[in-house]
């Protein structure tokens, strides 16, 4: 509604002005083709078109001194409605869930899902547990090679398969839309892929529509 109102003034003005200048326009030629032997009102009388430049500069002026008032047009009504009116970045966010399982594989980015089987292990075990804390600052590492991701909203769990080297790990991600940025930035900074298997696809193969839902 203020922009209305904004662009009704500026419109309103830029009409003003440019009668204003058009009419003096005229009116100055007026002047100077004006014969010096004839009184003024004569020669307004001979010539139409100076009325005419007169009546062009008088609109023009008639534009500035309606301005203000274009602008106070409706406002009590407008200044409440406005007052209640949610911002734009206010408008509420529906609260999304993610709960994504799957497995990370050393996988190229191209690899598709049948080669999975003949994926090589993820390292050696030292090597995988420093890669993962890398990813995931703060993880906390158990015994049995389960770490813990824990944020408020959202907690990751990356186990390692027994073995050394690692043949693959576990994730299990539960809570908000923070968990599925955890998520690609662990694959993003260890340069393994995570297989969702509920997908069937890879999560980089998969858009965030596709992992939230609405609780």
């Amino acid at each position: 509604m203020k922009g209305g109102r904004r662009y009704v003034r500026w419109l309103v003005a830029v009409t003003g002005l440019v009668l204003l200048l058009a009419g003096g326009d005229g009116l100055w030629k007026a002047i100077a083709a004006r014969q010096p032997t004839e009184s003024f009102l004569t020669d307004i009388a001979r010539r139409p078109d100076v009325m005419v430049a007169g009546a062009l500069v008088a609109l023009g002026l008639a534009c500035f001194v309606l301005l203000p008032l274009v602008g106070r047009a409706a406002t009590p009504a407008e200044a409440v409605a406005d007052a209640h009116a949610p911002a734009p970045h206010d408008a509420p966010v529906a609260p999304v869930e993610v709960t994504v399982n799957g497995l990370l594989l050393n996988l190229p980015r191209e690899a598709d899902v049948f080669r999975i089987e003949g994926a090589p292990p993820l390292g050696a075990r030292d090597d995988v547990v420093a890669a993962v804390a890398r990813a995931l600052q703060g993880v906390e590492f158990d015994a049995g090679g389960t770490g813990v991701f824990t944020r408020p909203g959202y907690t990751l769990r990356v186990t390692c398969e027994p073995g050394d080297p690692v043949p693959t790990a576990v994730v299990r991600a539960h809570g908000d839309g923070g968990a599925l940025v955890a998520l690609r930035r662990l694959t993003a900074k260890t340069g393994w892929r995570l297989f969702v298997p509920r997908r069937h696809a890879f999560l980089d193969a998969l858009g965030d529509d596709e992992l939230l839902s609405p609780r």
